[in-house]
């Protein structure tokens, strides 16, 4: 974990970095503006290098909480409320060739038997929220990057070999709950990215706020940094022990 946080972090703090609380005008923080708590050759990073250092983080991470909201025919008096239910998502559209899903939109496992999909079934939007892994020795898990995409979730279908490829690649074990299988009724879905908000640290050093889904979708991600993210999650998966590698994991080429 140690390896694939630092390259990420260092990655982020150095010019692809993260957040900023204070309105876009403040004389300090404002992006891509110098701050003079910090070195002249220092920036709040712009929304672009924001963007950048998003995407590099879902394609890091396999796990993350997906909330939706319960329908107003619950059979519980719960309607209206959200739900946030930590599940398995891949990011297919950076790290596989050829790209499986439209750019930025994850990847999940639609599980007919899952309270969160049962929600999307009646309508409910969904959003899928990603923190970074927290190193050891971190002095406060705040100053660290985390992300929140929204949207609705978008059905695929079950014969999807390309995603499925995809998939179980970040997660091995779920071979057993996917379409076609004998444990649940299942089926290829996708979250269609209608927002998208990145907290990137602390307000006076990276960028807080909502990236423009034009540029969301536009990020090339460098080769370099699809094998590090991809190479460095695997050896953190050995060190844990979580058999998330089912298969050889391929890159795409720009």
């Amino acid at each position: 974990m140690a390896r694939l946080t630092s390259a990420l972090l260092a990655f982020c703090l150095a010019s692809f970095t993260l957040a900023n609380p204070l309105p876009p005008n403040h004389p300090a923080v404002a992006a891509g503006t110098p701050n003079p708590h910090h070195p002249a050759d220092y920036h709040i990073p712009t929304v672009a290098e924001a963007a950048y250092s998003a995407r590099l983080l879902l394609l890091s991470e396999t796990l993350g909480t997906l909330s939706t909201v319960f329908p107003t025919d619950n059979e519980k008096p719960l309607s209206g409320y959200p739900i946030g239910l930590i599940d398995y998502y891949a990011d297919c559209s950076s790290s596989v060739k050829p790209a499986t899903s439209t750019p930025g939109n994850p990847t999940v496992l639609n599980v007919s038997i899952a309270t969160t999909f049962r929600n999307t079934g009646k309508g409910s939007p969904i959003s899928l929220s990603i923190n970074a892994p927290i190193p050891a020795g971190t002095r406060s898990p705040a100053s660290l990057p985390r992300l929140v995409v929204l949207g609705h979730l978008k059905n695929l279908g079950g014969d999807q070999p390309e995603l499925k490829e995809c998939f179980t690649s970040r997660h091995g074990d779920s071979n057993g709950w996917t379409p076609g299988g004998r444990i649940h009724q299942s089926q290829w879905a996708e979250i269609d990215v209608e927002g998208v908000y990145w907290v990137g640290g602390f307000g006076d050093r990276a960028y807080i706020g909502w990236i423009p889904l034009d540029l969301w979708r536009g990020v090339e991600l460098k080769e370099e940094d699809v094998r590090m993210a991809l190479a460095e999650k695997e050896e953190e998966s050995k060190v844990s022990g979580y058999r998330s590698q089912g298969g050889a994991l391929r890159v795409q080429h720009n």
